[in-house]
């Protein structure tokens, strides 16, 4: 008996290291890759959460988005809110195991009838689930998957709030941090995190819109810029790029920037050419590709657009299905936000548009 319950232990364990060894095909420049059984939707043991009408799906659907964990090469994605899903679990899609995890557990009791939505949080003090279009990020330094600011939340969707709601993937806890100045947050507010310095930069939407900028280290945050005129739009995501170093929007059919070395010069337009389609998209994926500097972006199907800041051209690469599928991503009406990512030590993006698709790998084409 012995003999045998260490043959399970010893077998469990190769089984482990099996998948945790598993290896990204060799992805071609200008190759999407579909990771065959990657759904989310195939998780086991999904929670049981009420009051969501929607479902599952809309950790995805309901205007929801993402951050990359670079120190476990993960792409972190949380949603939901409004009427849609009352369920607050984080979930993870790691490139070393090519599969998903649920990093968190749901709350149990979801407040159905909102009694505690103006505060932001369930009866055991987690967070409430909410859309979270660009707002989530994640902290390196800190080992924090954090959302900057709250709205939609389940289930009355009738606040906009500051708070600051981290997990901490370290001590699986959920932190509530000093929350985001005034102008810095709102509905489809956007933020983005600074390598360079490893502060967050966060820019309401809306009317008295802000950049305010968050030291994780000092847990204090400062103003960027004061009052931006005229209003900021729903449609934007937004980067930091290296060089020049810029707080960059796209969306709402145009490319602005704030220059945090001058940012008294306020929100600016870039005059761009070439391929600029993609600006006319709502809420489209778009990161940074470390190497070159260039930003991309994704909105639907298989071309990619990259902009090169120094010259303001974009440029449309056309792009195919790896293997025999030759599988292609499609958009959510709603939008991609944080959802594509770059990591730079595969140098591939990752793409999660939906519970019931496979995860999207590219490799940027030269």
């Amino acid at each position: 008996m012995r003999l045998k319950m260490l043959l399970v232990i010893w077998l469990t364990g190769f089984l482990v290291m099996t998948v945790s060894a598993k290896k990204l095909p060799d992805i071609a420049p200008g190759e999407w890759y579909a990771i065959p059984h990657s759904q989310l939707v195939n998780i086991p043991k999904k929670p049981k959460v009420a009051g969501s009408w929607t479902g599952f799906s809309a950790i995805t659907g309901a205007w929801s988005g993402g951050a990359f964990d670079t120190q476990h090469q993960q792409l972190i994605i949380w949603g939901g809110g409004h009427r849609d899903y009352s369920g607050n679990e984080l979930y993870g899609f790691s490139l070393h195991s090519l599969s998903w995890k649920r990093l968190s557990n749901a709350a149990k009791n979801v407040d159905e009838k909102g009694k505690l939505s103006v505060t932001g949080y369930y009866p055991d003090g987690s967070p409430r689930a909410r859309h979270t279009y660009n707002t989530v990020q994640y902290l390196a330094e800190q080992n924090l998957f954090c959302a900057f600011g709250a709205a939609a939340m389940f289930p009355l969707s009738q606040h906009m709030l500051p708070n600051t709601d981290c997990y901490d993937l370290t001590d699986k806890r959920w932190l509530r941090l000093p929350p985001v100045m005034v102008g810095g947050y709102g509905i489809s507010s956007t933020s983005a995190y600074d390598p360079k310095s490893g502060y967050i930069y966060s820019l309401g939407s809306g009317g008295g819109s802000a950049l305010v900028s968050y030291k994780p280290l000092a847990r204090k945050w400062l103003s960027v810029t004061g009052e931006l005129p005229g209003w900021i739009s729903y449609d934007y995501t937004a980067v930091i790029s290296s060089k020049p170093h810029w707080y960059v929007l796209v969306g709402n059919k145009e490319t602005r920037f704030i220059d945090l070395q001058n940012p008294d010069k306020g929100l600016q337009v870039l005059k761009t050419k070439g391929d600029t389609e993609i600006e006319q998209f709502a809420n489209v994926g778009l990161s940074v590709h470390q190497p070159t500097g260039l930003l991309v972006a994704w909105h639907n199907g298989a071309e990619v657009y990259t902009l090169n800041l120094e010259t303001k051209i974009w440029k449309k690469h056309s792009a195919k299905g790896y293997g025999k599928e030759k599988a292609v991503p499609k958009a959510l009406q709603n939008g991609t936000f944080g959802r594509f990512r770059y990591s730079e030590q595969y140098d591939i993006f990752i793409l999660v548009n939906s519970v019931n698709k496979p995860v999207f790998l590219y490799r940027l084409a030269e």
